[in-house]
């Protein structure tokens, strides 16, 4: 079974972090509350990675299922979105280096665009060719990922404000000119 690495960190000064979002962490008071927050974490994150899947597959059936009949570019198009999201998966649950934690919601937010335009794809498709099937399967697909995509958002920010400890850091961004 894969399992998501969330780590928490102790501080020289006793405070506990668990990095969130990138640039973002949460500073928490107590080792409990710290748990709770990972516990919470995670299963957000495995719940949208299940729902999200299963939205691959029914794109990669409809993808399969019209191969044929899809012109060359298009189908290189939604292959290349399919594997896109495959390798974002295997992100989320590598462990690259400490504090992995910080990528997984932009690794979901590159997921949901990855099979949202594999879908719009496969939508655009059975329009133009006169696939009622097909346009039909997509939007009512496109709707259940929009709603996903809703409630997904709605989670994380319930998530984040329960904890009012966080500290945003101050990440300097530098802009270079071209000569």
């Amino acid at each position: 079974m894969k399992n998501i690495d969330v780590q928490i960190n102790f501080s020289c000064n006793k405070k506990i972090s668990v990095l969130f979002d990138i640039g973002e962490r949460f500073e928490i008071p107590t080792k409990t509350q710290a748990k709770k927050f990972q516990y919470d974490f995670k299963k957000l994150i495995k719940e949208n990675i299940s729902m999200l899947s299963d939205l691959q597959s029914r794109i990669y059936t409809s993808y399969r299922s019209n191969y044929l009949q899809l012109p060359t570019r298009t189908g290189r198009d939604i292959l290349r979105n399919i594997r896109e999201f495959d390798k974002k998966i295997d992100f989320i649950f590598k462990e690259y280096a400490q504090g992995n934690g910080s990528f997984l919601y932009r690794a979901i937010e590159d997921c949901y665009s990855s099979i949202n335009y594999a879908a719009l794809l496969l939508k655009d498709h059975g329009q133009r060719y006169k696939s009622f099937m097909l346009k039909n399967d997509m939007n009512s697909l496109l709707g259940h990922l929009n709603n996903l995509e809703k409630s997904f958002e709605r989670d994380k920010r319930n998530l984040d404000m329960n904890f009012t400890h966080r500290k945003k850091q101050n990440i300097k961004i530098v802009k270079f000119k071209a000569s």
